[in-house]
């Protein structure tokens, strides 16, 4: 799967750079929305969002609701929660706005 593979390249910060410029961000959202009962899609999404530098708020809030939703629909997969609270925890970081009440 395509998105497993991203996944493990934005590990890389120059890769992840790269990807966010040549538009994977909404490659890889895209793809979760296009596979939102796949929980391994929705799992390596989530990996991949975790790597991914934003400063586009609306990018990121649109992220921050399909992660609480792949968690949502994926509530018994561990791995998909704990990918996607990483995630939450990456944007929080990234777009301070977000983690405002």
């Amino acid at each position: 799967m395509i998105i497993q593979f991203l996944a493990e390249l934005t590990k890389n910060n120059e890769v992840a750079n790269s990807l966010v410029e040549a538009g994977g961000f909404d490659f890889i959202i895209n793809e979760m929305c296009k596979h939102e009962n796949n929980p391994s899609v929705q799992e390596a999404g989530c990996q991949a969002l975790c790597n991914l530098p934003t400063n586009d708020v609306a990018k990121a809030d649109a992220a921050v609701r399909l992660i609480l939703t792949a968690m949502n629909t994926h509530y018994y997969d561990g791995k998909v929660q704990a990918g996607g609270v990483r995630a939450l925890i990456h944007f929080c970081a990234e777009c301070t706005s977000l983690a405002s009440p």
